[in-house]
């Protein structure tokens, strides 16, 4: 059950930073709203959910 609300969470912050955040943002994200849970956890939802992070697109140095 917890992890169904974390997990619903999860999908949420996922999609209101447009997939750029990892588990690492994420779980710093969920403690800020009160949410007590480690990183593993939350990197495993991440994975039964099948939400992956997007690269940031990478500018070629200009010399």
């Amino acid at each position: 059950m917890a992890n169904r609300r974390l997990s619903k969470e999860i999908r949420t912050i996922h999609h209101e930073v447009n997939g750029i955040c990892g588990h690492r943002r994420i779980k710093a994200e969920l403690a800020a709203m009160g949410h007590a849970c480690c990183r593993h956890r939350v990197a495993r939802l991440m994975r039964e959910a099948g939400l992956r992070v997007r690269s940031r697109k990478r500018w070629p140095s200009v010399r």
